[in-house]
């Protein structure tokens, strides 16, 4: 796997790189959007690992996510902890925002707290300045 210095330009193309399986819904976004909303992008990837979460707990054959969710959560802790201020605020405003669950959502709950199990150090720090 190819890992390039992060910057918020690279980042969406990172992404795709690092976490493969992001790849149609990646070109989805592009499609419909003309172009790559990072904003935009980072609430589709959001929902994307939710998805993939519950899947898992559906279907016990699914054990995609485990590894999947990992890859993911290092590059996001990458991400927010590079020297790029607009790709720290990238990841704190649209991935971390996006993990907080609507009031009344048991899968994204369920999720979120998969996901805030094995967040690092910064994202942790990040979400905690959210909730």
């Amino acid at each position: 796997m190819q890992r390039a210095k992060l910057t918020y330009d690279n980042f969406a193309d990172q992404l795709v790189i690092e976490i493969p399986e992001f790849i149609h819904l990646y070109e989805d976004h592009k499609n419909y959007n003309d172009e790559v909303l990072p904003h935009v992008l980072l609430g589709d990837f959001v929902r994307f690992l939710y998805a993939d979460i519950s899947r898992s707990t559906i279907d016990p054959t699914h054990i995609r996510n485990q590894n999947m969710l990992v890859r993911s959560l290092d590059l996001m802790e990458r991400a927010i902890t590079s020297d790029d201020p607009a790709l720290e605020n990238l990841i704190g405003v649209s991935f971390v925002e996006n993990l907080l669950p609507e009031n009344g959502d048991e899968q994204a709950a369920y999720a979120f707290t998969v996901i805030r199990r094995l967040l690092g150090p910064k994202l942790r720090e990040s979400l905690e300045q959210e909730m």
